[in-house]
C-alpha cells in the first residue's frame, strides 16, 4: 500500500535446569525454597506492524507458549476400588503457573480524514486459561483445571490542541495540550485474577474466584510546554 510496515518473528526452544518451583495463591507466590525441578519452554511469537491507516500505527500480535516442570519426587498416589493405597506414580512434566497456551493483540488506530490530530483506538487482548490448583494438594497440582480464557476490549479517542507556534512562543508558554480519554474493558468482562481456596469442615476444598476491574474510564491530559 506504499506505507511501511514490519514484520517480527521468533521462535525459541529452552530447557532449564534448578528450577525453583512455585505456587500461585491468590496474588501470592509460594516458593518451594529448593532449585529441585527441570523444565522447557518452547513457542512462537509474531508481531506485524504499520500505518494500516496512513499516518496511524496499528500492529497485530500472536505467541503460542507451552512451559512444563519435572519436580524431583513429585508423584501421584494410586488406589484401588476400596480406596486403598496401592502405590505411587511419578507424575513426570507437569504444566508450569505460567502456562499460556495462546496470547492475540490487537492495536488498530485510525484518525479523521482531514484532521489527523483527532484519533481513536481499539485494543482488543484475548488469552487462554493459566493452571490452577489448590495449595497443600500437591497430587492436583499442574492438572489439566485452568482459569478461564482472559479477554479485554478497550476503546480511546484523543485529541491534540497546538497553543502557540513554534516559533513564537514564548519561555513558560503552553505548546500544546493533548487530552485523550480510554474506556477500559468496554465489554465489561468478567477476567480472573486469581482464586481463594475455602476448606469445609468435612475437608472439602473449594476455589472461589477474585475478578479483575470491570468497565473503567480513564481522562489523561498532557501539557507540552
Amino acid at each position: 500500500m506504499g506505507r511501511p510496515f514490519r514484520f517480527n518473528g521468533e521462535a525459541y526452544v529452552k530447557y532449564l535446569t534448578d528450577v525453583v518451583p512455585y505456587d500461585i495463591d491468590n496474588v501470592r507466590l509460594r516458593y518451594f525454597a529448593k532449585n529441585n525441578a527441570t523444565a522447557y519452554v518452547a513457542g512462537i511469537d509474531t508481531r506485524i506492524g504499520g500505518e494500516f491507516v496512513n499516518g496511524a500505527e496499528s500492529w497485530f500480535s500472536l505467541g503460542v507458549l507451552t512451559t512444563r516442570e519435572n519436580i524431583e519426587g513429585d508423584s501421584v498416589t494410586r488406589y484401588d476400588e476400596d480406596g486403598n493405597i496401592v502405590g505411587r506414580d511419578a507424575k513426570g512434566y507437569i504444566r508450569r503457573p505460567q502456562d499460556q497456551r495462546v496470547n492475540l493483540g490487537v492495536f488498530f488506530q485510525d484518525h479523521l480524514p482531514n484532521n489527523p490530530s483527532v484519533r481513536g483506538y481499539v485494543n482488543i487482548v484475548f488469552g487462554t486459561g493459566l493452571p490452577f490448583s489448590p495449595p497443600g494438594l500437591p497430587e492436583l497440582r499442574g492438572t489439566d483445571a485452568q482459569t478461564r480464557s482472559y479477554k479485554r476490549v478497550d476503546l480511546g479517542f484523543s485529541k491534540v490542541v497546538a497553543l502557540s507556534n513554534q516559533r513564537e512562543r514564548r519561555i513558560g508558554q503552553l505548546e500544546s495540550l493533548w487530552i485523550g480519554l480510554e474506556i477500559l474493558n468496554i465489554l465489561g468482562a468478567n477476567n480472573v485474577g486469581g482464586y481463594s481456596y475455602i476448606q469445609d469442615l468435612n475437608g472439602r476444598t473449594y476455589s472461589v474466584p477474585n475478578y479483575l476491574s470491570q468497565r473503567v474510564v480513564n481522562l489523561r491530559v498532557i501539557a507540552r510546554f
